[in-house]
């Protein structure tokens, strides 16, 4: 069966909790991605932040939407942190996690990326794409 370690993306990009949310807005602009792991000063998971989390934070949430009161995307993000707007410490994969599981963490916790680590440092993620990739046909993991 694939593991992990065969389909992540590595190094994984990683921010900082105490990394301005413009920050955050700009890496994910920056590598088009959805979601980055989220390291303390020792480089230990301790979240993620997302597009969403910081959507949320922009727009002030759906209930504020749904008032009617437009959202402020023009709202400076400057002086929050992620770790302030960050989605707690997620599940993750180790190196040998399997396609499956690693779907199966996808569909529980309704998450885009996985974060693959080795002990609490992140080495990798895994992205539902790359997750997707190995059901194509001919890919070598198939269900069985």
């Amino acid at each position: 069966m694939t593991s992990a370690a065969e389909i992540m993306t590595a190094p994984a990009w990683t921010i900082g909790c105490d990394a301005a949310l413009d920050d955050a807005v700009a890496l994910l602009e920056r590598l088009s991605v959805t979601t980055v792991p989220v390291v303390d000063e020792r480089q230990a998971l301790v979240g993620l932040i997302s597009d969403m989390d910081l959507l949320r934070e922009r727009t002030g949430g759906l209930r504020a939407v749904a008032r009617g009161r437009a959202p402020d995307v023009a709202r400076p993000g400057a002086c929050r942190r992620v770790a302030e707007v960050m989605s707690g410490l997620p599940r993750v994969a180790g190196l040998d996690t399997t396609v499956a599981e690693i779907a199966a963490i996808m569909l529980r916790q309704g998450l885009r990326t996985v974060p693959v680590v080795a002990g609490d440092r992140v080495v990798g993620v895994v992205s539902r794409g790359d997750v997707l990739a190995t059901m194509r046909p001919g890919a070598a993991d198939r269900p069985a």
